[in-house]
């Protein structure tokens, strides 16, 4: 078939031939991400200097709170962001928090860590002109996918080596996709109308391209081997093995559809009798008595990420 347009992501300014229907203009548009995604051709924003570092941080023997709060010190925003962390409902103690060692020492030193990674991604990476509402959906399953995470691994007394991470980057290939996508409209406003990718069809796009477009972003930024798997396989923990980290994160995603953190709620979807959770060694009964408990503090964590964008 004869391409129907061309998307111009660079400084070249082909002409554009006039579309037939919406349903060619859709056509392309996957097209033209498959030929992007095969060319490792993509517009994918570096990690950010801070998040790279924090990465760095948590894979060195012996690192100290100074070296956590001399970073968190480079950066205001990110020192703001966790001095209202520390004086949240979420983990208030008795007394109010004013400085960045008192929160560290509140919080836990690898708390703190994956905070400065979370705050550091969210305001490079979560963003769009186009898609800001399907960006926070996105940004808010990321944050509840994260914090299930790390509440599973650590109330089921499970590894808990990179979750909060795992759990935070597993989807990272949707908001990729998301402004690839808007590159289309924003470089051709006068050839495609926004309203043709709404609804049914982003959905698809998304679920179709996020898990290639993920792995392609976490090789891009040289992530650990074992943050990779999480991003490419959180559909298919079980094809790694025994990956648990990558089980975690996917029993994570479950809670976050039951619950409906960044998607729609399936309350018919039995995660406590799921397969995943059977790898996991997880009890029926631990696994209702970890969903009682986190679903009121996971939307907590949630809606204070949203306020701190």
């Amino acid at each position: 078939m004869a391409q129907i347009f061309s998307f111009n992501f660079g400084l070249r300014k082909p002409a554009m031939p006039t579309y037939a229907s919406d349903e060619e203009v859709k056509r392309a548009i996957k097209n033209e991400l498959a030929r992007r995604l095969s060319d490792d051709d993509l517009e994918i924003p570096p990690l950010p200097h801070v998040a790279l570092r924090v990465l760095e941080l948590a894979r060195k023997p012996n690192s100290s709170i100074v070296e956590i709060t001399e970073l968190i010190e480079t950066d205001p925003q990110i020192t703001a962001k966790i001095l209202k962390m520390a004086n949240s409902p979420v983990y208030r103690g008795l007394h109010d928090v004013t400085n960045i060692d008192t929160a560290v020492v509140m919080l836990g030193l690898w708390a703190v860590a994956d905070l400065i990674f979370a705050f550091s991604v969210q305001g490079k990476v979560f963003r769009s002109a186009l898609f800001g509402e399907e960006m926070d959906r996105q940004w808010e399953h990321a944050v509840g996918c994260a914090y299930i995470s790390m509440a599973l691994a650590k109330g089921l007394k499970l590894p808990g080596e990179d979750v909060y991470v795992g759990g935070l980057l597993h989807d990272i290939g949707k908001p990729i996709m998301l402004n690839a996508v808007e590159n289309v409209f924003r470089r051709n406003p006068q050839k495609v109308d926004p309203a043709v990718i709404e609804g049914p069809f982003l959905d698809e796009l998304l679920e179709e391209y996020h898990g290639p477009f993920g792995g392609l972003v976490a090789r891009r930024w040289e992530l650990p081997e074992p943050l990779i798997h999480p991003i490419e396989r959180h559909h298919y923990p079980d094809l790694g093995g025994d990956d648990r980290l990558t089980t975690i994160v996917a029993v994570a995603d479950l809670f976050c559809h039951r619950f409906g953190i960044g998607c729609d709620a399936n309350e018919e979807l039995n995660v406590a009798d799921h397969p995943w959770v059977h790898a996991l060694g997880i009890s029926h009964d631990d696994v209702v008595k970890v969903f009682a408990s986190l679903e009121k503090d996971v939307f907590e964590y949630v809606e204070f990420f949203k306020q701190s964008a």
